[in-house]
């Protein structure tokens, strides 16, 4: 590998070079609701999300509604239109539980 500094065109030092390694190709995502009254229910999500775990997200973004004592009308649910929110799956959820 080899690094230039800008100034002088040519190889910067070793000792000023950390190399990066990657492990693994494993991946987190952490989903939060939040409000002026404060934050809803964490949810953490390993690896692709699925329907599966949309659903579950779902059902914690209720409960964080209800702990965060927000009146129905006064909040907003925003998706857009991935494929794992448009599925038969957790549109049929989102039809079950209604006005929440």
């Amino acid at each position: 590998m080899a690094l230039f500094t800008e100034k002088e065109m040519r190889p910067s030092k070793q000792r000023n070079t950390d190399l990066t390694v990657k492990h693994g190709g494993g991946s987190k995502m952490l989903w939060r609701c939040f409000a002026a009254s404060g934050t809803g229910c964490l949810d953490c999500v390993n690896d692709v999300m699925k329907s599966d775990d949309q659903q579950r997200i779902l059902a914690n973004l209720v409960a964080s509604v209800r702990k965060l004592r927000l009146h129905q009308r006064s909040w907003v649910f925003q998706q857009d239109n991935d494929p794992k929110h448009t599925s038969t799956s957790p549109q049929k959820w989102l039809q079950k539980a209604g006005e929440f």
